[in-house]
């Protein structure tokens, strides 16, 4: 069957780029909702579920996370920090890692430092990304390392 020269044009003309506009618009959509690859911004559980992070958008090339919430029984004051006139502030809404540097190469974030409350303690930090719901944190004192699995949460 041959259809006319009008619809044919109709075909070409209007319906094409109507249906190339709407899945531009959904992919654009499915693009907002889900995390970058490489963007650990939001909020995240740790492994334990002893803090809630807020990993903040980052500045330059440098990220930091500080702490939004506690889990049941983890001390809500710093009690382990060194630094005495320290120990009576809020856990809650302290760093928990700054100054972590993006690294393009290697696809993780270097030469930062993490503060671990439990023990009072500020070591070096590394961390990646496995996945978009994925975050690992690795500290390390001297040779020795300890990684830590957060997973992204709902603010």
């Amino acid at each position: 069957m041959q259809f006319p020269f009008s619809f044919r044009f109709a075909a070409l003309h209007v319906l094409r780029p109507a249906c190339m506009l709407g899945s531009t618009l959904a992919t654009l959509a499915a693009a907002q909702s889900a995390p970058a690859a490489d963007n650990p911004a939001g909020t995240w559980l740790l492994d334990d579920g002893h803090y809630k992070v807020q990993v903040l958008p980052q500045v330059g090339d440098r990220w930091r996370a500080k702490i939004v919430a506690l889990g049941p029984g983890v001390a809500t004051k710093d009690v382990e920090n060194p630094n005495a006139s320290l120990r009576t502030r809020d856990i809650v809404g302290t760093d928990l890692f700054w100054n972590l540097r993006w690294n393009p190469r290697e696809h993780k974030c270097t030469d930062g430092t993490l503060y671990a409350p439990e023990h009072g303690k500020t070591i070096t930090a590394t961390a990646w990304l496995e996945g978009p719901n994925t975050l690992r944190v690795q500290g390390r004192v001297l040779m020795i390392t300890h990684t830590r699995t957060l997973k992204r949460v709902a603010n």
